[in-house]
């Protein structure tokens, strides 16, 4: 750990990152790099150059996390889902190890307890719902915390068709596969900010 742009690691979040409890710097869309550590049952991310606009994931209202391990060209991204907000938090300067290790100690702490909150969170996403222009050679490990998947799968996940869609082999589409769609052809420079933001307003019925 050390350096990233001139950003140096608070060392605040050291500790935390020994323990498996936290990320010296991650990207995230709409806040730059961050910290990202568990405190009080929470997930707090604090930006850099921003401390005022810290965010905080309370771990009950997770309903959704996965993990993409990412390959030469990708860095790895580690998404959390609520009922109205998708984070995702991407590695910086080969700091894999220490965003898995986050992401499976938060994994272990919701699958341990199983107390969803919201009854319609974020699915889990379509894997078969790829940017063609990003290689698809990505490892992907799911965990959907909504109960309501299961028993009621209609009335739990809202969806929209659209012509431009692309859908394999399934009849509804998922909001989330669709938002990380849309988010890669953002960082590719194919849409602007605006349109995903539009876009994913769109998806999650905002």
């Amino acid at each position: 750990m050390g350096l990233f742009n001139s950003i140096e690691i608070d060392p605040n979040v050291i500790p935390y990152i020994q323990k498996g409890e936290g990320v010296g710097i991650v990207k995230i869309d709409g806040m730059g790099k961050c910290s990202a550590k568990l405190e009080n049952n929470a997930i707090i991310l604090d930006p850099y150059e921003s401390p005022q606009q810290s965010q905080i994931i309370p771990l009950e209202e997770i309903n959704f996390l996965s993990y993409d391990e990412g390959n030469f060209i990708n860095e790895p991204k580690f998404n959390i889902g609520t009922s109205g907000k998708h984070y995702v938090l991407a590695g910086v300067d080969d700091n894999d190890d220490e965003l898995k290790r986050f992401y499976n100690t938060i994994l272990n702490i919701k699958e341990n307890s199983r107390i969803p909150k919201y009854q319609n969170g974020m699915p889990q996403p379509n894997t078969h719902v790829t940017n063609p222009n990003k290689q698809p050679q990505l490892q992907h490990n799911n965990m959907d915390f909504n109960p309501s998947v299961n028993n009621s799968t209609e009335q739990s996940q809202p969806h929209l068709l659209n012509n431009d869609d692309v859908i394999d082999g399934q009849d509804k589409m998922d909001p989330v596969a669709e938002i990380r769609r849309y988010f890669e052809l953002k960082e590719d420079g194919i849409i602007t900010e605006e349109e995903f933001t539009k876009k994913k307003k769109q998806l999650l019925g905002l």
